[in-house]
């Protein structure tokens, strides 16, 4: 009987698919995503592709392009970057518009050959969710 517990453990385990976890980003400063966001946004989009790395530093550059588009775009150039907004108060229907966004590129994401890693970030502004997900 105890020989099968060893089989079930790993079973159980494979099933789970992924091991990684998204990591906290601590030194991206003001840049850096809530923790539950940061999760849920991983969760969904590693989901859908090869195994991505979750990069800090894609994170930031987000964050910065959130903070000011029009100065901050450029840089992200030679990146895929996904970006989505939606109406809704800050807190107000945030686990939907993550579902949206993602539902939104689901097929862009699965498809997904050369990159790698991804970053996320998102602020509410004007009772508006922006969502900004970088690849590279």
């Amino acid at each position: 009987m105890y020989q099968w517990a060893p089989f079930f453990l790993m079973l159980a385990f494979c099933r789970l698919g992924n091991f990684q976890e998204a990591p906290s980003c601590p030194e991206n400063d003001q840049f850096t995503l809530n923790s539950t966001i940061r999760k849920q946004l991983y969760d969904r989009i590693s989901k859908l592709s090869k195994p991505l790395k979750y990069d800090c530093g894609l994170e930031s550059m987000g964050g910065l392009a959130l903070n000011d588009p029009n100065k901050n775009m450029e840089s992200l150039k030679p990146k895929k970057v996904l970006t989505y907004y939606v109406f809704g108060q800050s807190g107000a229907n945030l686990e939907r518009a993550i579902r949206l966004f993602v539902g939104k590129y689901r097929n862009e994401i699965k498809k997904l050959e050369k990159e790698e890693h991804f970053g996320c970030n998102y602020i509410n502004a004007n009772d508006k969710h922006q969502f900004i997900c970088v690849f590279e």
